[in-house]
């Protein structure tokens, strides 16, 4: 939240600075890279065992906390000096922008070829509300996308900064 504020007031950003200084940002990629390998393996197996939580507010922490480390990664990335001190771990990245992407767009095409052929039912909407996994796997759904926005931005930063 401080990197948003001190980035938007045009202050002295502390949080990039610390991030750098302490070489913080591998561990940032390592974070989301773990949270993506927990949402792919464990959040799907959720449904698989027909899982039924009393409180989904501690699962949903968990992925929006991916939403959390994108939107930090997106504040930071966008100076050059952020870029160049990730070393190696720009691969990871790199790596978990081409996943998200190429996962996303195989949902795309799977969402329209659902509407094509009219599965959504009104049925199936009034029965999210009283499911949490599916109300989870909605609010997951929009989190994901939120992600990819923000992943286009820090792949420009990514690719502007190329040339250092």
């Amino acid at each position: 939240m401080q990197a948003i504020i001190s980035a938007s007031a045009n202050e002295t950003e502390y949080v990039k600075d610390s991030l750098v200084t302490f070489e913080k940002m591998p561990i940032l990629i390592h974070e989301l890279v773990t949270i993506e390998l927990w949402n792919e393996k464990i959040f799907s197996q959720l449904f698989k065992i027909d899982f039924k939580p009393k409180n989904s507010f501690i699962i949903y922490l968990i992925l929006y906390h991916e939403a959390t480390l994108v939107n930090l990664l997106e504040t930071v990335l966008f100076h050059s000096e952020v870029v160049i001190s990730m070393e190696d771990s720009i691969y990871d990245l790199i790596d978990y922008i081409q996943r998200k992407m190429s996962h996303q767009i195989r949902n795309f095409q799977l969402d329209r070829e659902a509407e094509k052929a009219k599965i959504k039912s009104i049925e199936e909407n009034h029965q999210l509300s009283d499911d949490p996994l599916k109300e989870l796997s909605e609010q997951n759904r929009k989190i994901q996308f939120e992600i990819l926005m923000k992943l286009y931005s820090i792949l420009r930063y990514i690719i502007d900064n190329l040339s250092k």
